[in-house]
């Protein structure tokens, strides 16, 4: 009770008296999906900078073999699966080197410089002071990050794993001088001590080498590398590393299902932070749950830069619950399955990390997310699909608002079926993300569009275009409620006033006169 009473007298404060998240909307501009080549992005240029100073030593100073290159390399990997990248690179800017606008409710933060540069990034940092950031939230100068930085995630990572992060920071990256920007929040709210007593309530202990070794086996984290002079995977390694995805000779064996739970786990609550968007927030901003110990507010969805984060545990309709091990495991991968496509910040996930992890990796989250039950124990019994609404729509039987909207806008991609094209066109019938309750994300989709990412695996990034400036807010609103409840889906209708907010919010156009 102590705890609450100085965390609600803080809040209005330091926190702010207001809804919303940390890690919320991306401010400064950002490429667009699709713009750039695949390899030709973030990522793509991190990993060829990381070759070029691996080829050349392991980093300006070190002789060859000075630093292991197998090391560097698992820490890449890491900091894929973590997507380190999406929130310390700025549009156009060159990776890591920060910059990047994240609003909050108390005003912008602005990512911070991660590169070895000794002026203005992480160059001077030990490990103990990178670990000290990582897993309990404090800068080496002792004040405290802000939770934008998901260190209440990260102390659920290794100290293996943070060394292995640690290396490839300090030597698999390009240093940049770039001086960071200091935050748009003001005095008082600005003040970080109350940080301090934030991260006594709500950040856990990081966890010790033995209480997690478990989780984080020493032959899956990073996919073996080839390198001249060393085939066996975790040799030393001498010569230059090749950037390539493993055969499956030199794959480890596959876990067992506990193995991989436990994988999966680690994954998800530490680098993979899943919980910083699909968990709701409390009061002081806090996630409600940050392990599935806590309850099932864990990972059960959350609105989160006006996309709705969806529900990742077993829940029939709105959640997981009709996908498989393998639906999971090839969304994460290509980013699109024949349940669902990627969109908003999802897109951004699966294009810069988890498309890059390896499939024993993936199924291992998904073996995780697959053991989560529903929000709603009773819930167990799925949709049911009813062919009436596409044989009225090709007879015409049904002239209704939503029907002849959808036929004049939808259906040529998504069918009168509702089926639409299996990784083309997202089906709507029976889709979760059409069912869930906060309908958010489709009437975002609706006014803004959405683009699938590119990926190795499924390179077409296919787009659907927006239609604020072509639907009135009652046309929107009629169409998304007739895929509400078309086809099978049975969720509630929308209304124009639901259409406006979210126009409003997401900064669409505004609705054609009629």
């Amino acid at each position: 009770m102590i705890k609450h009473a100085i965390v609600a007298a803080l809040s209005a404060i330091s926190l702010g008296a207001t809804s919303g998240v940390w890690a919320a909307e991306a401010v400064s501009d950002t490429p667009a999906l699709g713009t750039t080549p695949s390899g030709e992005g973030n990522v793509g240029r991190a990993s060829a900078n990381t070759d070029d100073k691996i080829g050349a030593g392991a980093g300006a100073g070190a002789t060859a073999g000075t630093v292991d290159a197998q090391m560097i390399k698992r820490g890449e990997y890491l900091s894929r699966a973590g997507d380190c990248i999406a929130c310390h690179t700025a549009g156009g800017g060159k990776p890591f080197a920060g910059g990047l606008g994240i609003a909050s409710p108390l005003g912008t933060i602005y990512s911070t410089n991660i590169t070895p540069d000794k002026d203005t990034g992480i160059g001077n940092y030990t490990l103990e002071d990178f670990d000290r950031a990582l897993r309990q939230g404090k800068a080496r100068d002792g004040h405290s990050l802000y939770p934008a930085m998901p260190y209440t995630a990260y102390a659920n990572v290794t100290p293996d794993d943070i060394n292995a992060l640690y290396t490839y920071f300090m030597h698999g990256v390009e240093p940049v001088n770039q001086a960071n920007k200091d935050t748009d929040i003001v005095w008082p709210l600005s003040m970080r001590w109350p940080l301090g007593i934030w991260r006594w309530m709500f950040a856990p202990d990081p966890v010790a080498a033995s209480a997690a070794a478990g989780n984080a086996p020493a032959t899956s984290s990073t996919p073996p590398t080839a390198t001249a002079g060393a085939s066996t995977p975790g040799a030393p390694a001498t010569g230059t590393a090749a950037t390539r995805a493993p055969t499956a000779a030199e794959m480890p064996d596959a876990p067992s299902d506990h193995d991989a739970l436990l994988r999966g786990k680690y994954l998800v609550e530490g680098l993979g932070h899943c919980s910083s968007c699909h968990t709701p927030r409390g009061f002081a901003l806090q996630e409600k749950a940050i392990s599935d110990a806590d309850g099932s507010a864990f990972l059960s969805g959350a609105v989160i830069d006006n996309w709705l984060a969806k529900n990742l545990r077993g829940d029939m309709v709105g959640g997981l619950g009709t996908w498989t091990k393998e639906d999971i495991a090839t969304f994460l991968k290509s980013g699109r399955n024949s349940h669902a496509a990627a969109f908003g910040g999802m897109a951004e996930v699966v294009q810069d990390s988890t498309q890059y992890l390896t499939d024993a990796d993936l199924n291992a989250i998904a073996v995780y997310l697959k053991s989560l039950p529903p929000v709603d124990p009773k819930a167990t019994t799925p949709l049911a699909a009813n062919p009436a609404t596409a044989q009225a729509l090709r007879t015409g039987t049904d002239k209704g608002d939503g029907a002849m909207a959808f036929l004049n806008n939808c259906a040529a991609c998504h069918r009168s079926t509702g089926q639409g094209y299996a990784e083309t066109f997202p089906q709507l019938a029976l889709s979760s993300t059409v069912n869930t309750a906060d309908p958010t994300s489709l009437i975002h989709i609706v006014l803004k569009g959405a683009q699938m990412p590119g990926t190795a695996s499924a390179p077409t990034e296919y787009a659907m275009p927006g239609f604020d400036w072509r639907l009135t807010d009652k046309e929107v609103a009629d169409v998304v409620s007739f895929v509400r409840t078309s086809w099978g889906n049975n969720a509630a209708a929308v209304s124009a006033s639901d259409v406006a907010k979210v126009r409003k919010d997401v900064g669409a156009a505004p609705q054609p006169q009629r």
